[in-house]
């Protein structure tokens, strides 16, 4: 499909990495099937809606070269005053950056729960110490007479999912905890995503930001390559055998001065040091970030600096230094996998303070404080901080059957 846009002629390629991501490049010369290397849109294909990222002129030039073939909707355009609805999440854009968040969404979450969690707000995602009960699923005539908590909770837990993968990585690890505890104790897994519904209605406005400018060394300096669209962060952290169980690996993926993946997830083997749970955790985020990689080479036309951050200096150093000293021989064959995939994947190690560690969001229960401020540092735009005298707030009876609102 080309695309003509006064003298200029554009074409539609698709990638290699996703087969549902084209790339909008401008034709080399009139007449020629080479196009340039310079990619001038992005058009995402989702069933049957499709994102075009570009300027306006273009934006409506590929429109109407798509209506001339197909019969389409109306074309909608991105705005904060009317934010366009894309694969479950609502984009505005802005001068100088997009924002991204799923206010619609979260809102329907908190109408359909609230006779479970009334009108109390949590100022954290995960209540601290209730998360690290139960490992092992139950099994007997004990498990039918909990069918209907267990059924309730994977329902839960499925539509915070939705949320946690796509605009709210504070919740990957309170959903990750939830999913973990649905067969052994349904209670509990419920208990959580309660709070964390309890949480949502105390952050609403949250949105995921995605500036047209990296900044820097970060917002402290505390970087040390400068951010930039060829370079791909990634931050991983481990929360070492907590209550006795297998390590928590967190993982944050920043590239050009925003997030684009996370993950959260109990590592498969217990862990008998910190500096193992963290090979574990760097093991695990080396492989999520290889799976967005070639698709981010197409972007930018050319392979991605990846940097791998981690805030144990142990774990640092026997990255860097295969031999090390006899205390580390034990982690030896755990570090040369780890060491063999930094040689051949490309990947730098470096140390960063626990202080700047984004994967730490992901590994364990924070106060609010310290969420904030991870959640600042990934360029997420926050609601203003609520109240803690009002955290339970009044809840006034209106109409029939039990409703209630909120002051």
């Amino acid at each position: 499909l080309r695309i003509q846009l006064e003298s200029e002629v554009y074409q539609l390629i698709q990638t290699e990495a996703d087969p549902s991501v084209w790339l909008l490049k401008l034709v080399a010369e009139p007449g020629s099937g080479e196009s340039s290397r310079e990619i001038k849109g992005i058009v995402s294909i989702y069933v049957d809606d499709l994102l075009i990222s570009s300027k306006p002129p273009l934006i409506k030039a590929v429109y109407e070269a798509l209506t001339s073939l197909w019969e389409c909707s109306k074309l909608e355009l991105a705005s904060p005053e009317s934010p366009m609805k894309f694969c479950g999440l609502q984009i505005e854009d802005h001068e100088g950056f997009t924002a991204l968040h799923q206010a619609n969404y979260e809102q329907e979450l908190l109408a359909k729960y609230a006779h479970e969690t009334g009108c109390q707000t949590a100022p954290c995602p995960a209540n601290l110490g209730a998360e690290n009960e139960g490992e092992e699923p139950l099994s007997g005539p004990d498990v039918d007479k909990d069918l209907d908590k267990i059924r309730a909770a994977q329902a839960l837990a499925g539509e915070l999912l939705w949320l946690a993968q796509r605009s709210r990585l504070e919740l990957a690890f309170p959903v990750n905890k939830m999913s973990q505890l649905l067969m052994s104790s349904p209670d509990k897994a419920l208990q959580i995503g309660h709070h964390v519904l309890q949480y949502l209605r105390a952050t609403k406005g949250q949105k995921l930001i995605y500036h047209h400018h990296p900044t820097g060394h970060g917002r402290h300096d505390q970087l040390s390559p400068a951010r930039s669209w060829r370079i791909i962060e990634v931050h991983t952290d481990a929360s070492f055998a907590p209550d006795s169980a297998r390590s928590q690996t967190g993982t944050v993926i920043m590239w050009d001065d925003a997030a684009v993946a996370w993950l959260s997830h109990r590592q498969a083997t217990m862990s008998a040091s910190t500096a193992e749970a963290e090979l574990g955790s760097c093991f695990d985020g080396m492989i999520a970030c290889e799976a967005i990689t070639d698709l981010i080479n197409e972007f930018i036309g050319e392979p991605a600096q990846r940097y791998l951050y981690n805030d144990n200096i142990s774990t640092v150093q026997i990255l860097r230094v295969p031999g090390g000293p006899w205390r580390t021989r034990a982690l030896r064959v755990r570090a040369r996998a780890v060491q063999c995939r930094l040689t051949h994947s490309a990947f730098a190690v470096r140390h960063l303070s626990g202080q700047f560690m984004l994967g730490d969001v992901c590994t364990k229960s924070l106060i609010a404080a310290r969420t904030r401020e991870l959640l600042e540092l990934a360029q997420v735009h926050l609601s203003p901080p609520a109240d803690v005298s009002a955290q339970i707030r009044k809840c006034f009876p209106s109409g029939k059957g039990g409703d209630s609102t909120c002051d």
